[in-house]
């Protein structure tokens, strides 16, 4: 039993980390592009997820209606969290130092991704033999909403990526100096010869 428990461990880890290195290579994009930071890109994904869950809660009638304020609450939580935590690790990032706080929320994040992709693999399974297009879209909603509460855990625990100037602006201010050295010189009238 020891043994089967140990494989199966080192093969979540291995998956786990997989996963984080892929993720960290989105974050380290997203911020490069955009020049914002994971807990930004975890708060965009937590906006999404209760939109599209509660698209397709209201279709369950009573039982979802009574959900998707609970899935609003989650959203706006994990937010207010994702914020305070990014504070803790900007601290820590110019002090070069590491927080307690920040790898132990990290390190509980490690059950909240796998756990809501758990829940979204709940809802897709059921629809791939069965026809009701309207459940199964209603229940797809749902699981992608789910999808990206997930994710948001797993962005949350990759790397710090400090704000910095986004590609864009860099590319419209390097465009601007290349047109400034290419235009053409005035025309100054030469002195008069005396």
């Amino acid at each position: 039993m020891r043994i089967m428990r140990n494989i199966i461990s080192k093969a979540y880890s291995a998956l786990d980390e997989a996963i984080m290195k892929g993720v960290n290579a989105s974050v380290g994009a997203y911020n490069w592009t955009t020049g914002r930071t994971e807990a930004d890109l975890a708060n965009k994904l937590l906006t999404v997820a209760p939109i599209l869950e509660s698209s397709g809660l209201v279709y369950h009638g009573h039982f979802g209606i009574v959900i998707i304020p609970f899935c609003l609450y989650l959203s706006h939580r994990f937010q207010k969290i994702n914020n305070e935590i990014e504070d803790l690790e900007i601290r820590s990032f110019e002090k070069s130092l590491l927080d307690f706080r920040v790898e132990l929320h990290k390190n509980n994040c490690k059950l909240g991704g796998p756990m809501f992709a758990l829940i979204s693999s709940l809802y897709f399974l059921p629809h791939i033999s069965k026809r009701d297009a309207d459940h199964a879209i209603a229940d797809y909603s749902i699981a992608f909403g789910t999808t990206l509460r997930s994710f948001s855990f797993y962005v949350i625990r990759a790397d710090y990526f400090p704000p910095r100037k986004s590609a864009i602006k860099k590319g419209l201010e390097k465009l601007a100096e290349i047109v400034e050295s290419y235009k053409a010189p005035s025309i100054q009238p030469l002195p008069a010869p005396v």
